[in-house]
């Protein structure tokens, strides 16, 4: 027997407003990357407390998600499964194409944080060899 889902209309609307928050966390990655590269600490400082926003609202979205699967007995399936295979045929390409854009914008949000992380290292690098120089400390090369 296959189970159709029967909160579709709730389904999509969960995954618009991830794709929606995804996209505005992005472009606020990307200013840290812009912060991080020109070195600005106040900056850097807003965005990281912007960040704690985006992190709980996005870990809302993913339990509104995953309980909307686990009422219709769908949990645990890959999403890309569960569109296929149990989505409503009038809201399979609607759900399709949400999930498509969204794995996109995942991808660069993950790409931007990588390199978010390398920058901040070579910060904090720069920044420790200046506080061994004014310590009279011998300089570590990482």
């Amino acid at each position: 027997m296959v189970i159709i889902l029967k909160n579709s209309q709730q389904l999509l609307e969960v995954l618009r407003a991830q794709l929606d928050l995804c996209k505005r966390y992005l472009q606020v990655q990307k200013s840290m990357t812009d912060a991080l590269v020109v070195g600005d600490i106040r900056i850097i400082d807003s965005i990281v407390k912007e960040e704690q926003y985006f992190l709980l609202k996005l870990e809302s979205l993913e339990n509104k998600r995953l309980k909307l699967l686990e009422q219709e007995s769908l949990a645990g399936l890959d999403f890309r499964e569960v569109i296929e295979k149990h989505s409503p045929e009038e809201f399979r390409s609607q759900l399709e194409s949400a999930f498509e854009v969204l794995v996109e914008i995942l991808g660069d949000l993950k790409r931007t944080t990588q390199l978010n992380q390398r920058l901040l290292k070579q910060r904090l690098s720069v920044f420790d060899s200046m506080v061994d120089i004014s310590e009279g400390e011998p300089v570590r090369r990482a």
